[in-house]
């Protein structure tokens, strides 16, 4: 919007405004990549009125008075590039910092200054500029419209309710990033009547196979219907049997080149990883291949770590030192010039070559526990398959968390032409693979694997993985995983026949969920 104070204002669409009552709007920086793209769809909506601009930056409660003024100083530098791409200024505005974890703390924050506009930095990842365009829309109306008593909660602008933008009832007061309040459902809660099924993508296990033959695999998996591919980052590989562990990076870089799928992978910076050089890694797949590579951060194995020869932390450490990678990576991102001393230690770091949007970062979690935890933090959310209803705790406690972004799935499965042999190999390739998080995470090598899973026995595997050589089954199955509200759903056929599974799933199982 454009023009004096008073004079009304002209919307993103050119349509003119009467004069209304000045807006409070608050752009909580939870540390995401929207962050900034949201500042600036808010920043421009309110330019040339009377309103207000509250910039709220979230910080982690246990943060010194020396980083806490970092940033702090750091919010006002963004402000201040912002206010000086506006044509009119930016009127009165002000910056703040809270402490907690992001969602909750600048709800909090929005309440206590009973805000007209809330705008968390999260949903301004993965939206296009015409969604975004919508806020200067909303804010134009709300300023001409009477107050409302009923607050509405809303996606950038949009409400969930499905009354639209400018229906009765739509109040003054937006909550853009808090869908799900009583009488609004999720926007996965849309997503699941609209579209049966998410997305299907191939994994390329690297345990298992050498490189070039994943390289091709992941070629054939494009042929045979998928859509994306994911892979994992191992040093080793959890048995003996399964013989591999190619460079997740360099194969990456190739398969982009390759295909023209989306693809991610899963990492563990902070140890064997320096989380600048995880930043450089990621910054340059996507400068290449923009909008095709995203990033899923874990606090790792000892069968990978172990190597450099530090000593393995404590879980509650390793989520410490993984949240420290998040902050610098993301400022990496941001063209900071990075100096940090905690868990990990960053010497003056800077990227110099950067995409022009950078990757999103999801957190990879197990635990109802670690993904509440990561639905303060991460733009979305990576899990494996467990009984439904434990994944469904796994989601819930991700959405419950503040997480607003997608949910990615990892299914492990075995099928062959025949039940007994699909179990044969779930046992004889992913037996070493099922320990549970407490034992799991803490074993060095393939030998300690080997032999805390001595007496897995064959009907063990079908608690961990989807063991059948009925497509129907597995149909089914997946099926009632989409039904979580799961985004993406990622494929892993534990066995070694690989062009017969890629050919029977994209003839018989793709076409029946897609």
């Amino acid at each position: 919007m454009v023009g004096p104070p008073g004079s009304g204002s002209t919307s993103a669409s050119g349509r003119r405004h009467p004069p209304g009552p000045a807006l409070r709007a608050l752009v909580g920086l939870d540390g995401s990549p929207g962050s900034d793209r949201a500042l600036r769809a808010v920043a421009h909506a309110l330019t040339g009125t009377t309103s207000e601009l509250v910039l709220v930056t979230v910080t982690d409660p246990d943060l010194v008075d020396l980083e806490a003024n970092a940033e702090r100083q750091r919010a006002r530098r963004m402000l201040d590039e912002v206010a000086r791409t506006l044509p009119d200024g930016l009127g009165d505005a002000s910056t703040e910092i809270v402490a907690g974890h992001p969602a909750d703390a600048i709800l909090a924050a929005a309440d206590v200054r009973d805000v007209d506009l809330l705008v968390i930095g999260r949903l301004g990842h993965g939206l296009d500029e015409k969604l975004l365009g919508n806020v200067a829309e909303d804010l134009a109306h709300a300023a001409a419209a009477p107050s409302c008593s009923a607050a509405c909660p809303a996606v950038m602008g949009s409400c969930p309710a499905g009354s639209g933008r400018r229906a009765a009832g739509c109040g003054r007061r937006f909550r853009a990033g808090r869908a799900g309040k009583p009488g609004h459902p999720h926007p996965a809660e849309h997503r699941r009547r609209e579209e049966p099924m998410p997305v299907l993508g191939f994994h390329a296990s690297h345990e298992q196979f050498p490189p070039s033959a994943l390289l091709r695999l992941v070629e054939a998996a494009r042929a045979a219907g998928f859509t994306r591919a994911m892979c994992s980052d191992h040093f080793a590989p959890f048995g003996a049997e399964q013989g591999h562990s190619g460079f997740a990076w360099s194969w990456l870089g190739a398969a982009l080149a390759r295909t023209d799928l989306p693809l991610g992978v899963v990492n563990a910076p902070g140890q064997r990883y320096h989380p600048a050089i995880v930043a450089q890694a990621a910054a340059t797949l996507t400068e290449m291949f923009p909008g095709r590579f995203w990033l899923a951060l874990g606090s790792g194995q000892a069968l990978n770590e172990h190597i450099t020869g530090a000593r393995w932390p404590a879980k509650p450490e390793r989520n410490a030192r993984l949240r420290e990678c998040v902050q610098v990576i993301r400022a990496l991102f941001a063209g900071e010039c990075v100096d940090h001393r905690g868990l990990v230690t960053v010497d003056r770091a800077v990227l110099w070559s950067r995409p022009a949007q950078p990757p999103p970062v999801y957190a990879a979690a197990v635990t109802p526990e670690t993904a509440r935890w990561a639905g303060s933090w991460a733009d979305g959310l990576i899990t494996i398959n467990q009984g439904i209803d434990r994944v469904r705790q796994v989601v819930d406690a991700y959405r419950d968390g503040g997480g607003g972004g997608p949910v990615l799935l990892q299914v492990h499965l075995s099928w062959a032409a025949d039940e007994e042999t699909a179990l044969r190999v779930a046992h004889e390739q992913w037996r070493t693979a099922i320990l549970g998080s407490d034992l799991g995470w803490d074993l060095a090598t393939p030998d300690d694997f080997a032999e805390a899973t001595a007496y897995v026995r064959r009907e063990d595997m079908r608690e961990h993985v989807l063991v059948s050589s009925d497509t129907g089954r597995h149909t089914h199955w997946l099926r009632e995983y989409a039904d979580l509200g799961v985004d993406e759903i990622y494929l892993h056929h534990v066995g070694r026949d690989q062009d017969g599974f890629l050919e029977v799933f994209g003839s018989r199982v793709l076409p029946e969920l897609v």
